[in-house]
């Protein structure tokens, strides 16, 4: 059994010849505004997007993987519309909607990074469970962490 993990923000060719290889797609999606995914993420969602598009069109099992952040991505406008993109691509099989957790913080020191690191703290289980049931409405099997 084989699984990629990834965001998309790869040549659309190299993600289309994996797709001819693996069992299992993991599939970040961590913002639908392009803008606020470039000023949390460093990069535009629109090649992310469309590559989750178009690999739905060759891969029949696809698990998208939301990493919930408290103020950053966890409205309900935001994750309606991931739940509405997910509901629309028949590869999807399941979504994951991963609490914030600050275990990468001590990955900053060993990188050489200084300041402030951004800690919103983890989301509580019920914005989880109120997350999760949007995905829910929108007819996905949906779980809550892994």
């Amino acid at each position: 059994h084989t699984a990629v993990d990834t965001c998309g923000l790869v040549d659309r060719e190299d993600l289309l010849a994996a797709a001819e290889l693996a069992d299992l797609f993991l599939y970040d999606v961590k913002h639908m505004d392009d803008a606020t995914h470039q000023e949390w993420a460093g990069a535009s969602n629109e090649r992310i997007l469309s590559n989750l598009e178009a690999l739905s069109r060759v891969h029949d099992s696809i698990w998208v993987r939301v990493p919930v952040i408290p103020g950053v991505n966890d409205d309900r406008d935001n994750l309606g519309r991931t739940a509405d993109l997910a509901a629309a691509l028949s590869g999807v099989r399941r979504v994951s909607l991963l609490p914030h957790h600050g275990l990468g913080t001590g990955k900053r020191e060993r990188l050489g990074e200084t300041g402030e690191a951004f800690d919103p703290g983890a989301p509580t289980m019920d914005q989880m469970v109120e997350a999760a049931a949007l995905f829910e409405a929108a007819g996905l099997a949906t779980t809550i962490g892994a």
